[in-house]
């Protein structure tokens, strides 16, 4: 059986409604990692107009960040109990150094699994031939007007 691996990107609740359902009740075949930061206690204290009190009276007095932190934990923890496969990697400090560690994390578990699934990860053959193309395309200046 081949695997294919797809990034995608769902970022909190912007993509819920366009992802998540299909992440929920599609194809068991995705497992989802989670990108997290610790939100909590951070940022401005919501204060809900009279008029949404009735709709929205549970974000008054929290913080932006544990609107965003609750949000977070919540989707992780709907996306396990549908028993989808789940890892998390927690930021604590969201900075050029851990960024940095993050990017050299997935760059190597690109090139270990490309090798475990015997594909080469250093070539891009359909890449190359749109690259040659355009290559072509300029060197013969077909693109000037």
């Amino acid at each position: 059986m081949q695997f294919c691996i797809t990034p995608l990107k769902a970022l909190g609740s912007v993509d819920q409604h366009s992802v998540l359902q299909l992440f929920l009740d599609g194809k068991k075949d995705k497992f989802f990692t989670f990108l997290t930061t610790d939100n909590q206690n951070k940022g401005d204290r919501l204060k809900v107009p009279d008029y949404l009190e009735d709709d929205f009276a549970y974000l008054s007095n929290n913080k932006l960040g544990d609107v965003i932190y609750a949000n977070q934990e919540a989707t992780i923890k709907t996306i396990k109990n549908k028993n989808r496969l789940v890892r998390r990697f927690n930021i604590e400090e969201l900075n050029e150094y851990s960024l940095g560690q993050l990017m050299m994390y997935f760059m190597l578990e690109t090139i270990f699994y490309a090798k475990i699934i015997n594909i080469d990860p250093f070539d891009q053959p359909a890449v190359e031939e749109g690259k040659i193309y355009a290559k072509e395309m300029l060197g013969k200046n077909l693109l000037a007007n």
